[in-house]
């Protein structure tokens, strides 16, 4: 018969006494150990409640242990003094992601039961499927030679894409580029961007550039080159003194575009500017950093539309600071949701300076009835300003 095992249990402040006898010991570690610390835990309301899934690390006696799958007697020893849990963010139900090589793009959806399967299995094999296809030479995954998330380079790679998505990318990534080759990753270095504008937008005078009301250019597959150029456009135009309303959003001006159009969209140049739209764009912290700081001084904004981009909690942090300090001016709604990097931390902030922030996407069929132009310009709510305008 087997000894009863003896040891402290920790998260925190908390701190239990546990002692499993042999048949306790014969169990899963996790129903043995972590769920009636979590009873306990979870039962004190001055903390807030933490769920399995959160469960982020386990130490035995000061080393990280590895508890998947294992019985109580295999992670615990008769000389166990203590164990410690860390608790994280509880993964979300769905990881959306976008993964391209090339012209080659496939959406990705990841339940929490394939969050926890091998990168490889559950985002490369599934994407060469696809990818295999369409090009003249098939590719295979340890011709893996690099890959970016959200834009920037990443230093997980061959051996390391058999750990779990999550171990790989964490929850928050939404863009995945991977390279089969060098020539691939040279050729995006070399890639220059260029502006396709002038094929899609019919040039606007400067008469009608100062005394539009809107500048609708969503939907256009507008690149960043294209939105500095019609920063180049406002800037020689300025002063743009009726523009109300700045349409930009689903396209892909990304950081560089939105930085571009923050230096010229000022009080000084657009002084009646009132709601700016750089929705679904893929700009991310870098470019909501830039915005903040270029944007001055700021027109007297109601609404900034940010959602279904790649912002997360360093955006968020920068523009809840500049809402703090009047530097940029938000008055009626600023839309964040969509955004899957933003995390626990970065909600409260913009919260704490922003009530009128949007995290949550809106539910399809509510809200009030939109006013759509005759010209049928993009929709925007009726003001008062609006009545003598139409």
């Amino acid at each position: 018969m087997a000894a009863p095992l003896k040891f402290s249990i920790c998260s925190g402040e908390v701190s239990l006494k546990i002692t499993l006898d042999e048949k306790w010991q014969s169990r899963l570690f996790v129903d043995a150990v972590v769920k009636p610390f979590l009873k306990n835990y979870n039962s004190r309301p001055a903390l807030t409640p933490v769920t399995l899934l959160a469960l982020a690390k386990v130490e035995v006696d000061g080393v990280e242990t590895v508890v998947r799958d294992k019985l109580a007697s295999d992670v615990v020893r008769p000389t166990t003094q203590q164990v410690e849990l860390f608790f994280g963010e509880e993964p979300p139900r769905e990881i959306k992601l976008t993964v391209c090589c090339g012209e080659t793009e496939l959406k990705i959806t990841l339940d929490r039961k394939w969050q926890q399967r091998p990168f490889l299995d559950a985002v490369v094999v599934p994407f060469l499927s696809i990818y295999n296809k369409k090009v003249a030479s098939p590719c295979s995954p340890p011709q893996l030679v690099e890959m970016h998330v959200d834009g920037a380079k990443s230093s997980v790679l061959k051996s390391t894409i058999s750990k779990s998505v999550v171990d790989v990318i964490g929850y928050r990534a939404t863009l995945i580029e991977l390279f089969f080759s060098w020539e691939q990753v040279k050729a995006k270095q070399n890639k220059k961007q260029y502006s396709t504008m002038r094929f899609k937008v019919a040039p606007m005078s400067r008469h009608d550039m100062q005394t539009c009301k809107d500048l609708v250019y969503d939907h256009k597959q507008m690149n960043a080159a294209d939105a500095i150029e019609i920063a180049g456009q406002i800037k020689e135009n300025a002063v743009l003194k009726e523009c109300k309303y700045m349409y930009f959003y689903s396209n892909d001006i990304r950081d560089a575009g939105f930085i571009a159009l923050a230096k010229v969209l000022t009080k000084t140049n657009c002084p009646a500017l009132k709601q700016l739209h750089v929705n679904a764009n893929r700009i991310s912290n870098v470019g909501v950093e830039g915005f903040v700081k270029e944007m001055k001084p700021c027109p007297d904004l109601d609404v900034v539309s940010l959602h279904d981009n790649i912002i997360g909690d360093a955006g968020v942090h920068a523009l809840a600071d500049a809402l703090a300090s009047f530097e940029i001016k938000i008055n009626t709604k600023l839309t964040l949701y969509g955004n899957v990097g933003i995390g626990p931390e970065g909600r409260e902030r913009i919260q704490e300076v922003c009530g009128i922030a949007v995290l949550d996407a809106p539910i399809r069929g509510t809200g009030p009835t939109p006013y759509i132009p005759l010209d049928h310009t993009p929709q925007r709510w009726v003001t008062a300003d609006d009545v003598k305008d139409v």
